[in-house]
């Protein structure tokens, strides 16, 4: 089974490329869900090296966690082949 850490992800990296182009950047807590509230000091490593790749910008206040930068992401296959070899 799968850690809470790599479900996390994976839920975020399914949100990311859920209609990139037709949504607001912000990710909310609201939207990502408990699972990732309660995984963030799991899963926050992760959005760090992510933010120095310039996929997103952490923004980590009481609405949302961060801003997706479209444009800088990679492939949604190769972000998930990524989360498949994360130990």
């Amino acid at each position: 089974m799968a850690s809470a850490r790599k479900k996390s992800l994976k839920l975020i990296i399914e949100d990311l490329y859920h209609d990139i182009y037709g949504r607001n950047p912000k990710r909310s807590w609201y939207v990502l869900g408990k699972l990732i509230k309660d995984n963030y000091p799991k899963i926050r490593p992760t959005l760090l090296h992510w933010q120095e790749k310039g996929y997103i910008t952490l923004i980590e206040d009481n609405d949302n966690i961060f801003t997706v930068h479209p444009d800088k992401l990679p492939s949604k296959e190769e972000l998930l082949l990524w989360l498949e070899n994360l130990e």
